[in-house]
C-alpha cells in the first residue's frame, strides 16, 4: 500500500509538470497573430498547412524561371519550383495531425509533445538514478529556459526532435532495463520496442542531421544490453519501427530533390567538389566535411560553449557541474550512473564540436548572447541529459545542514520554496521577460509584423515582388519576396522581372533612404515612387534606369 501511495504521488507530480509545460508553452499560440519571428518557423508553418490541405510541397512559381531568387529564406528554388529548405519530418507529422484535427491544433502540438517528453524523461532517468533524482530532474527540465523557450516556439524542429528521441529512449529502457521482478509478455515487449523505434525514427525524420550521434548512442546501448535485447523476443520490430517514419521522407526527398538522400539544405551546394580527383587524403577530408559540414574549430566551439552552455544558462549549468563533481568524487557511483555519464560525455562532445564550430548570428546584433540564438536549440539534448546531475546537486544541497536538526526541520521547507522560486525566476527572466528575445518580445514583434504586412499588401498589387531583406518572413506568403540581391546575375534577374511584374523595395526603420537609393542607382536602377508605410517605413517602386 505504501509503494502504491508513492507511485500515486509521483504520478501526480509528473502529471502536474506535464500540464505546466503544456499550458506555459502554448501561451504564445493563443490569439495567434498569423506571423512568426523567424523565417524557419514561417516556412515550416506554411508548408505544414499546405500538406494538411492536400497540396504539394513543390510550389510551381513561373517567376523563378526569370530570376531564381524569388523565394524567402528557409525555402529553396530548384528547376522552376519553390521547395522546402529544411527537414520534412515536422511538416509531414504535423500536417498529418492537421488533416485529422484541423489547422487550429498545429501550434499546440509541440507543447503537447514536450509535456509527454517531461513524463518520458522522468521514466528514463528513473532507470538510471534514484526516484527522487528522477522527480527532481523532471521538474528541472520542465522549467529549464531552453526547453521552455523552444517548446513555445512551436514550428522549430528542435523541441519536437528532443521530445521524440526521449520518448523513444524511455520506451527502449523499459524493455532493456526492466526489473527482474517485472513480468512482461512477449507481445507487450514487441509493442514497446516497436513504439520506441517509431518514436526514434520520427525524431530522425524531424532532424536528419542528428542521425550519426543517435545511431552511435543506440548501438552503444544495444551492445551494452545485448543479452536482454536479443532475448526480448521480436527484437526486429525495433529497427522496423525506426524505418517506417523514414520511408515517406526518402520517397518525398526523391520526388522533390531528385535524390532520396538529399534535402533542402543540400540544394545549391558547389558541384565542383564532386569532380575532384579522388585520393586517400581528399577522401578523408571529404568524409570529415560530410560528417561535420561546419568544419571542426575547437577554439570557436569552446568560446560558443562558454557563452551558450555556461554563461547564458549559468544557474542550471552550475548545478550540473556541481552534481558531476559530487558524483565523480563519490566512490559509490552505480554502474547505471556511469553509463549515463558516458553517454552524456559523448553527446556533449559531439554537439559542442558539431554546432559550436560554426558562428550563428540570429540576433541582428551579433554581439548579443540571447536565448533565441541557434546554439540553445541545437544543444537541447546536452542541457537535458546533464539535468540529473543538477538534480543530484540540488538534492544534496537541500539535505546538507550545519544547523541542529530541530531548527533545520523547520527551515528546510522555506529553503525548498525559495530555491524553487529562484529557479522559476531565472527561467522566466530569460524565457518570458527578456527584452531581446523573450516570449513577450516575440509576441510584440509578431503583432507588429501582422500590421506591417497589412500595410504592404494594401499598397502593392497582388502580383508584386518585394525585395524585403529580413522582412521576407513577414511578407510571405501574401506577397512574393526576394531576400536580398548581391551578385551581378541577381541584379540581371531583377531587370528581367521588371519587364513582367512590379518590383518594390521594403525599407525598414533601420535603413536610410539615401543609402538604399544610392545602392540601386549605382547598379543601373532608379526609384520610381516612394510610399510611406509608417513614420519610419518606406516602400519604393523600382524601375530600370534604361527606360529613362
Amino acid at each position: 500500500m505504501t509503494q502504491l501511495k508513492i507511485w500515486r504521488n509521483e504520478l501526480l507530480v509528473i502529471g502536474g509538470l506535464a500540464t505546466l509545460i503544456l499550458i506555459s508553452s502554448s501561451l504564445l499560440w493563443y490569439s495567434f497573430p498569423g506571423k512568426f519571428d523567424s523565417p524557419d518557423e514561417n516556412a515550416n508553418f506554411f508548408l505544414t498547412q499546405r500538406f494538411a490541405q492536400g497540396l504539394s510541397l513543390s510550389i510551381k512559381e513561373p517567376l523563378t524561371e526569370i530570376a531564381d531568387i524569388v523565394a524567402p529564406r528557409s525555402l529553396v528554388v530548384s528547376q522552376g519550383a519553390i521547395l522546402p529548405g529544411s527537414f520534412l519530418g515536422l511538416i509531414l507529422l504535423y500536417g498529418f495531425f492537421g488533416k485529422i484535427f484541423g489547422l487550429s491544433i498545429l501550434g499546440f502540438l509541440t507543447p503537447l509533445f514536450s509535456a509527454i517528453g517531461v513524463v518520458a524523461f522522468y521514466v528514463l532517468v528513473k532507470k538510471f538514478f534514484q526516484p527522487s533524482t528522477a522527480i527532481l530532474s523532471a521538474l528541472l527540465l520542465a522549467v529549464h529556459p531552453a526547453f521552455l523557450y523552444w517548446s513555445a516556439r512551436s514550428f522549430f524542429h528542435n523541441a519536437l526532435f528532443f521530445d521524440l528521441f526521449v520518448i523513444g529512449l524511455s520506451l527502449l529502457s523499459v524493455v532493456l532495463m526492466k526489473s527482474p521482478f517485472e513480468a512482461m509478455s512477449e507481445r507487450k515487449r514487441k509493442a514497446i520496442l516497436f513504439g520506441s523505434g517509431l518514436s526514434i525514427g520520427a525524431a530522425v525524420a524531424v532532424r536528419t542531421s542528428e542521425v550519426i550521434w543517435i545511431a552511435l548512442v543506440l548501438v552503444f546501448f544495444i551492445v551494452y544490453f545485448r543479452t536482454t535485447f536479443l532475448r526480448s523476443g521480436g527484437w526486429w520490430v525495433f529497427p522496423l519501427g525506426i524505418a517506417i517514419p523514414l520511408i515517406p521522407i526518402v520517397v518525398l526527398n526523391g520526388q522533390l530533390y531528385g535524390n532520396p538522400l538529399s534535402f533542402g539544405y543540400s540544394i545549391g551546394l558547389d558541384d565542383e567538389t564532386t569532380t575532384q580527383v579522388a585520393s586517400p587524403a581528399s577522401s578523408f577530408f571529404r568524409a570529415v566535411e560530410l560528417i561535420f559540414p561546419f568544419g571542426i574549430q575547437f577554439e570557436t566551439a569552446a568560446v560558443n560553449f562558454w557563452n551558450y552552455g555556461l554563461k547564458l544558462l549559468w544557474f542550471p549549468s552550475l548545478l550540473t557541474l556541481l552534481g558531476i563533481f559530487m558524483t565523480w568524487r563519490s566512490s559509490s557511483a552505480q554502474q547505471m550512473g556511469k553509463l549515463w555519464a558516458t553517454t552524456l560525455g559523448f553527446i556533449s562532445l559531439w554537439l559542442v564540436v558539431y554546432y559550436g564550430s560554426w558562428e550563428f548570428h540570429d540576433n541582428p546584433d551579433p554581439t548579443k548572447i540571447t536565448l533565441g540564438t541557434s546554439y540553445t536549440r541545437y544543444w537541447l539534448p546536452l542541457y537535458a541529459f546533464g539535468i540529473p546531475y543538477a538534480a543530484i546537486a540540488l538534492r544534496r544541497l537541500l539535505t546538507l545542514s550545519v544547523l541542529p536538526f530541530s531548527i533545520w526541520h523547520r527551515v528546510r521547507p522555506v529553503i525548498v520554496v525559495v530555491t524553487v522560486l529562484i529557479v522559476v525566476q531565472f527561467s522566466s527572466s530569460l524565457v518570458i521577460t527578456d527584452d531581446e528575445e523573450g516570449l513577450v518580445a516575440v509576441r510584440t514583434h509578431t503583432i507588429e509584423y501582422r500590421n506591417m504586412a497589412a500595410r504592404v499588401v494594401r499598397e502593392t498589387p497582388e502580383n508584386a515582388v518585394i525585395i524585403a531583406g529580413r522582412a521576407d518572413k513577414v511578407l510571405f506568403p501574401e506577397r512574393k519576396v526576394i531576400y536580398r540581391v548581391d551578385r551581378p546575375e541577381e541584379f540581371a534577374g531583377v531587370r528581367n522581372l521588371l519587364e513582367t511584374v512590379p518590383v518594390f523595395i521594403y525599407v525598414p526603420p533601420t535603413e536610410a533612404l539615401r543609402t538604399v537609393r544610392r545602392f540601386w542607382e549605382e547598379r543601373g536602377f532608379r526609384i520610381e515612387t516612394e510610399t510611406s508605410l509608417s513614420e519610419n517605413e518606406l516602400l519604393l517602386r523600382l524601375s530600370s534606369a534604361r527606360r529613362g
